[in-house]
């Protein structure tokens, strides 16, 4: 089996989260801004809006370096799960396993809590339960990934007891107990206590482009870290060739 070095995926994963991070800013700075705008004069109007400390053009600039920011994060994560944890992802190569990862995180940790949790345009929400929303939204996230974790685990427990031809059975059986167990998650873990007083239009147009930004993160984020991973990997190969040959 091909070698991992930590130091070599953690640079391609921070590199491939800082490109994708950038795609995130700027398609939320083109398409998401407008709609926040629209959100904050219904907020004024419900006059629940505080006066503006920071101004709009420099928020849009943390916009952009925060979500920079938070791929450079996200892939540093990244880095770790797939160092030490590769040989038990499916595959038949390094790439395919990294892309793998990448759907399965993205399902853990942005798709299925957003179904539970969705993003909401400034004006919706109470200040008064950020941190209870915060707090049930993380402790979601959590339990989402360890349910991901624990279902790779028992593919893979499966796999040593059963014949390979039989991976569609144990494919089946971990599925049918990964849908149980995300199903009781997402019915027992309690649901936004804020109404939302703002148009449902709007409010759905926010949420789909929060999500189509993520979603944008991921993909870019994965498919630059299979390319960027398989070039640091040769290049870092033929540089010990090339040492040996000198030795």
């Amino acid at each position: 089996m091909q070698e991992i070095r930590l130091i070599t995926t953690l640079k391609a994963a921070v590199l491939a989260g800082l490109i994708g991070g950038l795609a995130m800013g700027l398609f939320h700075l083109l398409f998401t801004e407008p709609v926040i705008e629209q959100a904050l004069v219904l907020e004024k109007a419900f006059a629940t809006a505080e006066a503006e400390i920071v101004s709009r053009g420099l928020q849009k600039v943390g916009l952009l370096a925060g979500t920079i920011i938070f791929g450079a994060i996200l892939g540093s994560l990244y880095a770790g799960p797939y160092a030490l944890l590769h040989s038990w992802l499916p595959g038949a190569s390094q790439r395919l396993k990294g892309l793998i990862l990448t759907a399965l995180a993205y399902w853990s940790v942005t798709l299925f809590p957003f179904f539970k949790y969705p993003a909401n345009p400034p004006g919706v929400g109470e200040p008064e339960t950020i941190a209870y929303r915060q707090t049930i939204a993380l402790g979601f996230v959590a339990l989402s990934v360890l349910g991901m974790g624990m279902a790779v685990a028992v593919y893979q427990v499966l796999g040593k007891r059963v014949q390979s031809k039989a991976y569609r059975k144990r494919l089946y059986i971990v599925s049918v107990g990964y849908i149980i167990y995300a199903a009781v998650l997402y019915l027992l873990m309690p649901s936004n206590p804020d109404k939302v007083r703002m148009p449902m239009e709007l409010v759905w147009q926010f949420r789909g482009l929060s999500i189509a930004g993520l979603t944008l993160l991921w993909v870019i984020m994965g498919l630059t870290f299979a390319i960027l991973w398989e070039r640091f990997t040769v290049k870092e190969t033929n540089v010990q060739k090339q040492a040996a040959r000198v030795m």
